[in-house]
């Protein structure tokens, strides 16, 4: 189904009312992109990928997500993120599983490719060399790969502290509107992140990070504080004064940003970033969804929160491991990638299938419709598909109600008996045996979609009257 989507162009903060413009570099929808490349049929990530761009733009759509050095909006960044949950739900896959199992899979544990990973490390490689906590120092690291990826939005430590063998780290996630590496005085927070999962989107690739350099991924990631309200992630629950209840059971309580930060001994860090005081739902116990088979409210986090804080409670690493760079030198240099070339094969197959054009004509006196020069069907079943077709192609729509049809006094023979059940199962089986790249899929009673995984350019032909002789006297 083609949805509303947002254009993946470079675009401002739309509620900042500032000049700061964030902006997301390609690296993090490329992986994606690669990752289900890699796992899943190109039809399948084309289902996914077609509907964040309207039917002229996929072309480029396409040519963009594999461009690195490209920047998307944040709009239709997020507008990405927010749809891959239900879309792997859907099929039966865990979306946690699938972005650990792909960075380990593709890109040894990293977000970015091996060489912008060692492009990036360049000014401190240093330090990696010297440090004897190896994982301590990629934690601190952090917000200098943070603002390579994302113009304007500050990630790094704001908290690091050691008991007995482990270390407890947390970083805080806030948009600054610094587009480079600055000194810690002069990270300001300038406005409310933007709704999103961190758990999934954030900490899951900042815990992979050690496994690029031989090392174990961090271990007891926790969650403090998340930008979404809690009514965004648990729709239907009720509050009750200060309380809030999902049914009968208590889910949290109304506090504010401020003491929950001083509850936590992170209140002049957050002073110190300038982080204003708001209203937040603090949660009293796990909740976990069992259709997204994870726990998606966390016992002591807040939600609504003006910044995301996160962090690890992980063991101290003092045996640096040799050449532990090697992995990442072999990845960047390597011409010959097995996992690489596949996904590059489909990606290539995929855009091939972008320039395949599908001439549809509509003969409007023979009623009659022609798909690459060759007759395809005639009579009803033609108007039919010639109405769906001109529609697709002049306005983008993708779903069609059965009503909307039988409405259309142009369209059926005998309204009274439409028998359009039918005849819309013959026009599926028919494109289905002779035009693959159109599909008609019936989605509910009295509903369906029309899908195209190519280019389409709809015509309709009406003959000129033939002009009567006149008799000459």
């Amino acid at each position: 189904m083609q949805n509303e989507t947002a254009s993946p162009i470079k675009e401002s903060v739309a509620n900042s009312g500032s000049d700061v413009s964030v902006l997301v570099k390609n690296d993090f929808l490329k992986f994606l992109y690669a990752a289900m490349l890699h796992e899943f049929p190109v039809s399948t990530v084309r289902e996914f990928w077609d509907r964040h761009g309207s039917q002229n733009e996929l072309s480029d759509l396409y040519s963009r997500l594999w461009q690195e050095n490209a920047y998307s909006s944040v709009s239709f960044f997020l507008n990405v993120l927010e749809s891959v949950e239900p879309f792997f739900i859907e099929k039966g896959i865990n979306p946690h599983d699938f972005i650990n199992t792909a960075l380990l899979k593709i890109n040894k544990g990293l977000l970015m490719s091996a060489k912008s990973m060692l492009l990036w490390s360049s000014p401190f490689l240093e330090y990696y060399y010297t440090t004897k906590d190896l994982r301590n120092t990629i934690l601190d690291m952090v917000g200098n790969y943070t603002s390579m990826l994302f113009t304007g939005l500050y990630q790094g430590l704001i908290q690091h502290t050691k008991v007995e063998n482990r270390n407890r780290a947390i970083l805080i996630m806030m948009i600054t509107g610094k587009s480079q590496p600055v000194p810690c005085n002069d990270r300001k927070y300038l406005e409310p992140l933007p709704p999103f999962d961190s758990e999934l989107w954030t900490a899951s690739f900042v815990r992979t990070m050690p496994v690029c350099m031989q090392l174990q991924p961090f271990e007891d990631p926790f969650f403090l504080a998340d930008s979404r309200k809690v009514q965004y992630i648990l729709p239907g629950i009720r509050k009750d004064g200060i309380c809030y209840y999902d049914g009968n059971r208590l889910i949290g309580m109304e506090t504010s940003f401020h003491d929950f930060c001083l509850k936590n001994m992170l209140i002049s860090e957050i002073t110190d970033f300038n982080v204003p005081d708001t209203s937040v739902v603090e949660i009293t116990d796990n909740y976990y969804c069992s259709t997204r088979k994870r726990v998606i409210l966390h016992k002591g986090c807040v939600y609504g929160a003006p910044v995301c804080l996160y962090g690890f409670n992980y063991y101290a690493t003092v045996n640096k491991p040799d050449n532990f760079l090697s992995a990442i030198i072999k990845a960047a240099v390597e011409e010959n990638n097995p996992v690489w070339n596949n996904i590059l094969k489909k990606h290539y197959k995929l855009l091939r299938e972008m320039e395949t054009v599908i001439h549809c004509i509509y003969h409007v006196q023979d009623e009659n419709v022609t798909i690459n020069g060759k007759h395809f069907v005639s009579s009803v079943p033609a108007r039919i598909l010639s109405y769906i077709l001109k529609n697709y192609a002049e306005s983008n729509q993708t779903e069609y109600e059965y009503r909307e049809i039988i409405k259309n006094v142009d369209l059926l023979g005998d309204p009274e008996k439409p028998n359009l059940n039918v005849r819309i199962k013959r026009l599926s089986d028919m494109l289905e045996s002779s035009v693959p790249f159109i599909k008609i899929i019936k989605v509910d009673r009295g509903k369906f979609l029309l899908d195209v995984k190519s280019r389409l350019k709809y015509t309709e032909i009406k003959r000129e009257p033939k002009k009567k002789l006149s008799r000459k006297k």
